[in-house]
């Protein structure tokens, strides 16, 4: 037997309750996440009565305004609430950070540099000990951590697991070149020796662990001088822990390092420059003494000498290539004064020997002269990048990273010599040095009269050929009046017809002033008012520039320079950082993060 049931009659009002009216922290936080000035500023000044919101209240989570403004990247309402007297020092959330640590763990570089001029403390940790620094170099912002630096922060500063922000870098951020250049080259002590106290690994281990891809990768850190040979709390050496890891190849790499030193200061490169010496005079020998059958004797010498070969030429600031270039000087100068001298006028010769003799002092004036390096005390540095910070232009095209010094226009560091070059053409292995405003004008010469002191000594040996066996036979004829001499006419050659392209691209450049780097980047440099040529005056002005005042660069196209490459590249990185933002912190900029998604470690 079925009843009836009465229906429930719902009230109404109920069905769809009231919303919950929000606390006016709570409308401060929402401001403050939004980017909303003008609703924060109707809570904290208020057009009638006292204000609704103190400057430093909190919310549920006990995070203050300034840390949800600094976390959103929202300068105008960071700019206000420090304005109205916000405590820059503040900690809060879980892990009991300041709103400098909000800012640097997301890289705001302008938020950080506000906070850093109002007073915030740089050295100030977390719960876990770590300072701003610690959290920049974790999510690899390298501005964020030239920022944070300059502030006075220690490179080496380690949290309460003794892990140090370079250790951070090599487990986390081991493909970020510019941040792990950043913090060896940062002071004096980069920390490649420190060891963790958890693991006792150094910071070569954590790149290891971290999942290195390329052995190249750890290139910077063997070059500052990390060990090979310390052990970690488990025995393990860098080279074992990658063996055990399954990297064969990285390991293999270590291994090599280990036989061969991978610092340029720990390999004698100066015996690269008797090693060309020594070589020629070997296969010159060979072939003097036994005809064509010699080739495999100076072959075999040159194999036996391989092993010393590669443990130099490894290295790219090495002498094998000046001693190729001297030596092969002065094998010509010797040739034509032991050969040819009493076979015709002495004034022929000396059409040889004088130009070769002024070419030696043009190889060492480029060799000996420095090519103008860039240079910053502390001091200066620290207000060059907090000028760039401030003005938004802090990147790798206004900075070098492995310097750490503010670019001039034209210069570029070059990694042979680990120095930033003024005017930087190119670096010749030649000349053992990079060609650059000082001495660009000195290789020109070393070129110049290289090619007509080789041309002289060809057509010397052509003169005295022809009238002996004729034409045809010119050759021969050489070879059978000294096979050591027919060796350097064959090595004269091949210099004569190098030098001379070499020779003609400098002299183009210098007619229409631009550099050997410039013009191989030329897309880059690229003015529509010049016709492709940003740094041309006139051809007799940019040769008179040239080699009379090098490095007295007109404003005109000082300021062609930087409005060119500059403007366009700062637009790309700044494009580049907008898809980063998208992808990784959009939240935080559409509506707003909480604060547990804020504080992830």
């Amino acid at each position: 037997m079925m009843m009836d049931t009465a229906p429930t009659i719902m009230n109404p009002s109920l069905a769809h309750p009231p919303p919950v009216a929000s606390t006016p922290v709570q409308d401060a936080v929402k401001a403050c996440q939004f980017g909303d000035e003008d609703a924060l500023q109707e809570l904290l000044e208020p057009a009638t009565g006292r204000a609704l919101v103190d400057v430093n209240d909190r919310d549920a989570e006990d995070v203050p305004l300034l840390h949800w403004a600094a976390i959103n990247d929202r300068r105008g309402v960071v700019k206000y609430l420090l304005k109205r007297g916000a405590d820059t020092c503040a900690i809060g959330g879980v892990l009991k950070e300041s709103a400098l640590m909000w800012a640097a763990r997301q890289g705001y570089m302008t938020i950080i540099v506000d906070l850093l001029q109002a007073g915030a403390d740089c050295l100030q940790r977390n719960t876990y000990g770590q300072t701003a620094l610690h959290l920049a170099a974790q999510r690899g912002h390298v501005n964020t951590v030239l920022v944070v630096l300059a502030a006075g922060t220690p490179v080496s500063s380690k949290d309460s697991k003794g892990f140090t922000p370079l250790m951070y870098a090599t487990k986390l951020r081991i493909s970020n070149v510019d941040l792990i250049r950043v913090l060896l080259n940062y002071g004096p002590s980069p920390g490649v020796e420190e060891k963790d106290l958890e693991e006792g690994n150094t910071p070569l281990h954590w790149a290891i662990v971290g999942g290195v891809q390329s052995p190249y990768a750890l290139s910077p850190i063997l070059k500052a001088g990390a060990s090979l040979d310390a052990a970690n709390k488990a025995g393990f050496t860098p080279e074992e822990l990658a063996l055990s890891l399954g990297n064969q190849g990285l390991g293999g790499y270590l291994k090599t390092c280990r036989n061969i030193p991978i610092r340029a200061r720990d390999v004698p490169l100066k015996r690269g420059l008797f090693l060309p010496l020594i070589q020629l005079l070997w296969c010159f020998g060979f072939v003097n003494t036994f005809g064509c059958w010699g080739c495999l004797g100076g072959a075999a010498g040159i194999g036996a000498t391989s092993s010393l070969t590669y443990k130099i030429v490894q290295f790219d600031a090495n002498w094998v290539p000046l001693g190729v270039a001297l030596w092969s000087l002065v094998l010509i100068v010797a040739s034509e004064a032991a050969f040819l001298w009493e076979e015709q006028a002495a004034l022929r010769s000396m059409a040889t020997l004088l130009p070769a003799l002024v070419t030696l002092c043009f190889l060492y004036k480029s060799m000996a002269t420095k090519p103008g390096y860039l240079a910053m005390d502390p001091s200066a540095r620290e207000m060059a990048i907090n000028r760039l910070a401030e003005e938004g232009r802090l990147n790798s095209e206004t900075l070098c990273t492995t310097c750490i010094v503010e670019k001039t226009p034209r210069s570029k560091h070059c990694d042979t010599c680990g120095r930033c070059i003024l005017r930087f053409d190119h670096h010749c292995p030649f000349v053992a040095n990079c060609v650059g405003q000082n001495n660009h004008r000195f290789f020109v010469g070393f070129l110049f009269f290289a090619v007509v002191g080789i041309s002289s000594f060809l057509w010397n040996l052509y003169s005295y050929g022809q009238a002996e066996c004729g034409e045809w036979a010119m050759w021969r004829c050489v070879f059978g009046h000294s096979k050591f001499l027919g060796c350097t006419a064959i090595l004269a050659a091949y210099h004569d017809v190098w030098i001379g392209l070499l020779l003609l691209t400098h002299l183009r450049m210098v007619l229409i002033n631009m550099t050997t780097y410039e013009s191989i980047k030329g897309r880059r440099w690229v003015d529509n008012t010049t016709h492709g040529k940003p740094f041309y005056v006139r051809y007799p002005t940019n040769c008179f520039r040239f080699f009379f005042r090098p490095g007295r660069e007109s404003g005109r196209m000082a300021g062609a320079y930087g409005r060119v490459p500059t403007q366009d590249l700062d637009m790309m990185g700044k494009k580049d950082e907008d898809a980063l933002d998208s992808m990784e912190g959009g939240a935080s900029r559409d509506g707003g993060m909480n604060a547990n998604e804020s504080r992830v470690v």
